[in-house]
């Protein structure tokens, strides 16, 4: 498996949580991350910015030591100077939020999918017609000789689903979106 270093800044910014102090990963404000199982991850924070800002993992969201998550979690050094928060992802982890141990809102989340199930490879191809992957999701569901009721109810639903803010983000912060992953999303919302 992959060990993927992730460099830490903290600098004033506006995330879900709000405005004020928050993690930049590879200099994004509090990004949303896929840490996939059996990869190691590798939280630098040694720059100076980081200095009163341990960051943890909890099963929680926004800066929940009450849930704290440990398993596969190594933190070495101080932050500032020399810190690094160190997981190996975990078969089966949990979703998991990133947070300052001292400080609410400066993290997210922290996806974590089966390797296997993001491919650096594959993308999401936009030459797909929707009433194509809706087509293929609903053989894909095992649904034969689809009628064009199911496809324009399909489609509404679809139009639903690409109007959400949230789903968009996810769809551009995920970035790499293979036909499959969202033939799973597509099949959770059709009639």
């Amino acid at each position: 498996m992959a060990t993927i270093t992730y460099t830490v800044t903290v600098a004033s910014g506006t995330n879900q949580y709000g405005t004020g102090n928050k993690f930049y990963i590879n200099g994004s404000v509090s990004p949303d991350l896929n840490l996939i199982e059996g990869n190691t991850y590798i939280f630098d924070q040694s720059d100076s910015t980081n200095g009163t800002h341990f960051l943890a993992f909890s099963t929680s969201a926004n800066n929940s030591p009450a849930a704290p998550y440990t398993t596969g979690v190594t933190v070495t050094g101080t932050p500032g100077t020399d810190g690094k928060t160190t997981i190996v992802v975990a078969t089966y982890a949990p979703t998991l939020y990133y947070y300052c141990t001292a400080h609410a809102g400066m993290g997210a989340t922290a996806f974590t999918p089966a390797a296997g199930s993001i491919s650096n490879q594959s993308t999401f191809e936009s030459t797909f017609t929707i009433d194509e992957v809706i087509e293929d999701a609903y053989e894909r569901c095992g649904v034969q000789g689809i009628t064009g009721y199911q496809l324009k109810t399909a489609r509404r639903s679809l139009n639903i689903l690409f109007q959400e803010q949230l789903f968009m983000e996810k769809i551009i912060q995920i970035g790499l979106v293979t036909v499959d992953m969202l033939l799973v999303i597509l099949t959770q919302h059709l009639p």
